[in-house]
């Protein structure tokens, strides 16, 4: 069968065709397409794990000390005084946070968390931006009082 049907071409081009149709999906039984499975895509949690901040900040504690003795030579060339181990370590921290996965992250999380509180610390005290001696002696003169 090329065509519609001739009881239902008596009806006219639309109206046969639309009736044909009608008739087709009765004869059926009225089966209904199967719906697309939509993708589903797996929620990605970001939130912070106390447990993991913890086990970070314990490994980045016990490796803290060989690491800033490691790079004291570059911290002393810089001319932040007493800080700038804590920004150096910090901004390690902070590149091992943005491009690392799994522990790395992890272990870089409790870096800047341990960073930033040393340089709280230091602010709290008054000693953030103090004087270095040609010896690497802290003087203990705040940068800013030839300022003021």
């Amino acid at each position: 069968m090329a065509g519609l049907p001739k009881q239902y071409a008596r009806m006219g081009f639309k109206k046969g065709w639309e009736e044909y149709r009608k008739s087709r999906s009765l004869t059926r039984g009225n089966k209904q397409m199967a719906k697309k499975k939509s993708k589903k895509f797996k929620k990605v949690s970001r939130a912070l794990d106390p447990m993991k901040i913890l086990i970070g900040a314990g490994l980045y504690g016990a490796v803290r000390e060989p690491a800033a003795n490691f790079i004291t030579p570059v911290t002393s060339k810089i001319p932040l005084g007493s800080v700038a181990d804590e920004l150096v370590l910090g901004l390690l921290g902070w590149f091992g946070y943005k491009k690392g996965k799994g522990i790395v992250k992890d272990i870089s999380l409790g870096a800047l968390a341990i960073e930033g509180a040393r340089i709280g610390e230091q602010i709290r005290k008054g000693t953030l931006l103090t004087e270095v001696s040609s010896n690497g002696a802290n003087t203990g003169s705040s940068a800013f009082s030839s300022v003021y």
